[in-house]
């Protein structure tokens, strides 16, 4: 078996969160509709989240759809209500495109689904708030001390046993390194110890963590969250009080 080896640096970018909230229902209207939004509640900053929009009872006639982003700054955000995205509507469902402002705050996605197809117009709203934050930005520099090349690993990123994240490594060149980043979402994260994870599908069997996996995981500290929050990120390890941990990982051989 080959040795590889990650050296694992925890940085801190702001403050971030990820959030999945099934449905969302501040609706109105005179439409006899159940809208519903499914996607995160918590977003970062200038970062383009999608949102499935599902729309139940519309089942007869022409629908359209509109939708934007509305709130206090909207600094960067699109689509905003000058310029709302609209389309008709096919089928049960919709994906809402949008692009949160540069600036932290909390926004609504607003989504309003119309006929004109009866005698009267026909409409149905709905809003969903979003809290747009700054990421904790978790930095993964791994190194590959062998002489084989590797490429498009997917990973995934964990914090406190809650997916966050997954990508692509798509290039780990031999006797190399390269920085792996992943956001983690989250608004006023509570204060004291979490747990990242992160896994690399090395064998390309889809199952994370598995026999021949890379796997490390660190632990990181927040605190003084609601006066100018600072953030202490700590990776277990040698030199844990300086925040650099090296992880020596044994693997089975590289494909």
């Amino acid at each position: 078996m080959k040795l590889f080896q990650l050296l694992v640096v925890a940085l801190c970018a702001g403050m971030l969160a990820i959030s999945m909230t099934p449905l969302s229902a501040r609706a109105d209207g005179n439409a006899n509709l159940r809208l519903y939004i499914k996607g995160a509640d918590v977003a970062g900053v200038s970062i383009t989240n999608t949102y499935e929009v599902v729309v139940i009872g519309a089942d007869t006639g022409t629908w359209k759809y509109d939708y934007y982003l509305i709130g206090k700054n909207l600094t960067g955000a699109s689509p905003i209500k000058g310029t709302p995205t609209t389309g008709n509507l096919t089928g049960t469902s919709f994906t809402a495109s949008v692009t949160m402002p540069s600036i932290t705050g909390q926004v609504e996605l607003f989504v309003n689904i119309s006929s004109t197809s009866a005698a009267a117009p026909t409409w149905q709203t709905i809003l969903k708030k979003i809290e747009v934050v700054k990421p904790i930005s978790l930095l993964c520099q791994v190194k590959n001390p062998t002489n084989t090349d590797m490429s498009k690993i997917p990973y995934k990123v964990y914090v406190d046993g809650v997916e966050t994240d997954n990508s692509t490594l798509e290039v780990l060149s031999a006797s190399s390194s390269v920085n792996v980043s992943s956001p983690w979402y989250v608004k006023d994260p509570a204060e004291g110890a979490h747990e990242a994870v992160y896994k690399f599908d090395v064998d390309g069997d889809g199952v994370y963590g598995s026999n021949g996996d890379l796997v490390v995981s660190f632990t990181f500290y927040t605190k003084d969250q609601h006066t100018n929050i600072s953030l202490i990120l700590t990776v277990v390890g040698a030199l844990a009080a300086l925040g650099i941990g090296f992880i020596l990982i044994k693997r089975k051989n590289f494909k």
